[in-house]
């Protein structure tokens, strides 16, 4: 996660070192990179404290920490997301906000990197309301993939959920791939 809180701590200040050395590190490794552009950063709120949440009016410069990342890092990065999780704890302002922010910032990242594969949803599991909402937004629209995290107890219900997005994909018609962009225990 290239977290907008670490690489523009302050207004007008930005630290990209700590992800330049992991891209080195990836890059002589042999990684491929799938950056995760998220959260918010303090200083954007009155309060002084980053709130996991974006509103229309702080959108613009959630969407100019987008645009210095991407710049920064295309032809470097195999794959963009984001979010992480947005549909739990997050993002805690409301969907409508959160769907207006993947929208204009998949635009943004595919007018800046067209190449790389651009992935919005990320959801904790399926969440069917959810994902139609980013699709009605137009989130999908530039976007090549829907991301999933399909925690489950068993190999059984993660593959129900692959299942399960793999039919929303087709009833929202939306012809994109299905990438598991998070798993983990127990499964």
């Amino acid at each position: 996660t290239f977290r907008w809180d670490y690489v523009n701590p302050r207004r007008g200040e930005w630290r990209f070192e700590r992800f330049d050395s992991l891209m080195d590190l990836a890059d002589r490794g042999g990684i491929k990179v799938i950056a995760v552009l998220a959260y918010d950063v303090g200083w954007i709120h009155p309060e002084g404290k980053a709130t996991r949440n974006v509103t229309p009016e702080l959108l613009p410069l959630y969407l100019d920490y987008v645009r210095q990342v991407v710049e920064r890092y295309r032809g470097r990065v195999d794959a963009w997301e984001i979010w992480n999780e947005p549909n739990v704890t997050f993002w805690k302002g409301s969907r409508k906000d959160f769907c207006r922010l993947a929208a204009e910032a998949a635009a943004l990242v595919k007018e800046l990197d067209p190449e790389a594969p651009l992935l919005v949803g990320a959801t904790f599991r399926v969440d069917g309301p959810f994902i139609r909402a980013l699709a009605a937004a137009g989130a999908f629209d530039r976007a090549d993939a829907l991301s999933i995290h399909p925690y489950a107890a068993s190999p059984g219900g993660v593959s129900k959920q692959i299942e399960e997005a793999k039919g929303l994909l087709e009833e929202l018609s939306l012809r994109k791939e299905l990438w598991i962009t998070e798993i983990g225990y127990p499964t």
